[in-house]
């Protein structure tokens, strides 16, 4: 739903509710963020008080404890984004590689946000490899970026 930038990683939190609570303790996160604190102290038997200045992070805490969700309507909504979704991913993140066609899952950027690698899944083995883009490449693709009309 959003990218918060201040999301944290969830195994180094858990240690840290492991350490200094105990299961039935409750916890309290007054930065919290996307919430991820609170979901790891959730998962690990933990009462949570969630809260944040800001008002979406609030919200995004709310959804990720909601409950009540409707995971089959849910998967068809779900559906319906990707199918339109697709097509501009197959455009945008379309990539030639010895003829074959594949699309890019990640693209690293430098300071400049020019693009230098991509990353995408292998077919065949569906591990995630990495391709060097030139700077043809990344000009095309700035160009496309830069033209592009939401």
């Amino acid at each position: 739903m959003h990218k918060y930038w201040g999301k944290k990683p969830s195994n180094d939190l858990r240690e840290l509710i492991e350490e200094y609570s105990m299961e039935g303790d409750t916890v309290l996160d007054p930065f919290s963020g996307y919430g991820v604190f609170c979901c790891e102290a959730y998962l690990l038997k933990r009462n949570v008080i969630s809260n944040d200045l800001n008002p979406i992070a609030n919200y995004l805490n709310q959804q990720v404890f909601e409950i009540n969700v409707n995971l089959e309507l849910l998967k068809r909504q779900w559906d319906i984004i990707k199918a339109q979704f697709l097509p501009f991913i197959n455009n945008w993140y379309s990539y030639q590689i010895k003829s074959e066609n594949i699309i890019l899952t990640s693209i690293l950027r430098d300071h400049n946000d020019i693009p230098l690698r991509g990353k995408f899944k292998c077919t065949k083995s569906n591990k995630n490899q990495e391709v060097q883009i030139n700077k043809d490449e990344a000009q095309q693709f700035v160009q496309l970026e830069n033209e592009y009309v939401i």
